[in-house]
């Protein structure tokens, strides 16, 4: 059980690096790095003081521990997944209204190089 616990705690802070090197070179932002943060923190926490994992059962009322925490990481992942999704409907929205940003600047520079054009021609023509 030890063996299994230093393994996962390895892993969790090899995780937590991972993070971190993503936030420091900049393919990362802090504000969506907070959530795994906490996840691992969590994680290590519980990897740590196991009893907290065993309080949880019982206070869920649930038989094993494992089950427990299946039951709190499926709940993190679906937390998770909602955030990502609220992230990924708001950068739709300001897509899109850059897109339309571009596409009616596009269109002004167009109106604007035909006018210069034509003023232009029309001097040349005098």
């Amino acid at each position: 059980m030890l063996k299994i616990r230093i393994i996962a705690a390895v892993i969790l802070v090899l995780g937590l690096a991972y993070i971190f090197m993503l936030i420091r070179k900049r393919k990362m932002e802090l504000k969506y790095a907070l959530p795994w943060i906490c996840a691992v923190l969590i994680a290590m926490v519980v990897d740590g003081f196991p009893v907290i994992l065993f309080w949880l059962t019982n206070l869920m009322g649930i038989e094993t521990p494992s089950n427990a925490l299946f039951l709190i990481v499926i709940v993190l992942i679906i937390c998770l997944l909602f955030l990502v999704t609220v992230v990924i409907s708001r950068q739709s929205d300001r897509i899109k209204y850059l897109a339309q940003t571009v596409a009616l600047n596009d269109e002004q520079i167009r109106q604007l190089t035909k006018e210069l054009e034509e003023i232009k021609h029309d001097k040349l023509a005098r």
